[in-house]
């Protein structure tokens, strides 16, 4: 998407007030077949707000109003799970700033737990014959902390849009 002329009152429209026009535009990506191409159209929002500088407080918004506030109170089951509005864009945000950061931090561990050596199946009606719930839990939660661990050490050479995202999730 390009912003000519009429960019600057694009951008007006999209984020005036409390960009009200842009969230409706990302709950549309978020709802199953009324948009073609959710990831694109999500993507050429953010790219028409980020020339304003716009695109981190949409980010931040978006956020902030679908995820609970200070960690207490029941949690949704369904959070991140279903489509919103939030993950729509955070995940077009993800692709255009962090999907080769991504990739190269978690690629090469991905690949290693999924080379089929290790069990990780904890469902016990989903266990094969010869397989341990406690030896596949354990696997588990020793992969999960092989996924923070890397998380943590790549920090500093995350994109700054990531770093942002990733503060304010924390913040909330």
């Amino acid at each position: 998407v390009m912003v000519h002329a009429s960019g600057p009152r694009l951008v007006e429209v999209l984020s005036a007030p409390d960009f009200a026009v842009a969230m409706v535009l990302a709950e549309l990506c978020a709802t199953p077949g009324s948009v073609e191409n959710p990831r694109r159209v999500a993507s050429a929002l953010l790219r028409v707000l980020d020339a304003s500088d716009l695109c981190v407080p949409l980010l931040k918004l978006a956020l902030s109003r679908e995820l609970p506030r200070g960690g207490g109170g029941p949690v949704n089951a369904r959070l991140l799970k279903d489509a919103s509005a939030a993950g729509e864009l955070c995940g077009a945000a993800l692709a255009m700033a962090g999907s080769g950061f991504v990739r190269a931090c978690f690629a090469p561990l991905a690949a290693q737990l999924c080379s089929g050596d290790v069990d990780f199946e904890v469902e016990p009606a989903l266990l094969l014959p010869g397989e341990s719930l406690a030896s596949n839990t354990d696997n588990l939660c020793k992969a999960v902390q092989w996924f923070l661990d890397t998380a943590r050490e790549a920090t500093h050479d995350a994109p700054p849009l990531l770093r942002v995202l990733a503060s304010h999730v924390y913040t909330l």
